[in-house]
């Protein structure tokens, strides 16, 4: 074969490549949504773009209408707690303060929440409810090495709010798991926050010194 005929054909087989390369990559484009010279592919990304963004829209109607379900029933069981501390002791200086518990026994009513909240000084407490209905309520407990407490009242003072009570499921804390803080954060009444499970194996304090 003639060097002439083989560099034709060089040149034949130079030129198919680069057009199968460029036909390739015009299947990519359409494949992708990507648009050509003459402005093809427009249409099916806009597609894919609306598809997805009805469908993420609709799971997050769906988790917000969950999550709505959870935050209304779990609010009538939340209460905002006012204590009044009336006289220093061991540590605690007398002064006021407003935290969030909730009923975990609506029968006996029992409220917990965090050890430092009930205290061991002599203090007055109150909890309010979800309607501003107020009872007035007793230290009971306080852990000595973990950080929580009980706070108890008379269900029978509780008039115009029907009460529930949250069941307490440790083996739901994973790390992980969306949840939503509900309470009375920086004094407010009622405030939802979002947020994650990061840990759940962190260690008791060191309370040696409180038996010492």
């Amino acid at each position: 074969m003639s060097s002439s005929w083989r560099k034709s054909l060089k040149g034949l087989g130079s030129r198919g490549e680069k057009r199968k390369y460029s036909n390739n990559e015009d299947e990519e484009k359409k494949k992708h949504g990507e648009a050509d010279a003459n402005g093809n592919g427009h249409k099916l990304d806009e597609k894919r773009i609306s598809s997805s963004a009805v469908v993420v829209a609709a799971l997050s109607l769906k988790e917000d209408r969950d999550w709505s379900r959870v935050i209304s029933h779990c609010s009538r069981a939340i209460v905002q707690i006012r204590v009044l501390i009336v006289r220093a002791f061991e540590g605690c200086p007398t002064g006021s303060a407003l935290a969030t518990g909730f009923v975990v026994d609506k029968r006996l009513g029992l409220v917990l929440t965090n050890r430092h909240v009930v205290t061991n000084a002599p203090a007055t407490c109150e909890i309010v409810f979800k309607n501003d209905e107020r009872v007035v309520a007793h230290q009971l407990y306080v852990d000595p090495v973990h950080d929580f407490g009980f706070l108890m009242f008379n269900p029978s003072d509780v008039e115009f709010i029907e009460l529930e009570e949250l069941v307490l499921n440790p083996d739901g804390a994973r790390p992980g798991v969306d949840i939503r803080v509900v309470g009375s954060d920086a004094g407010e009444k009622m405030m939802v926050l979002k947020g994650t499970i990061s840990r759940v194996d962190r260690n008791a304090p060191d309370c040696e010194f409180w038996f010492t």
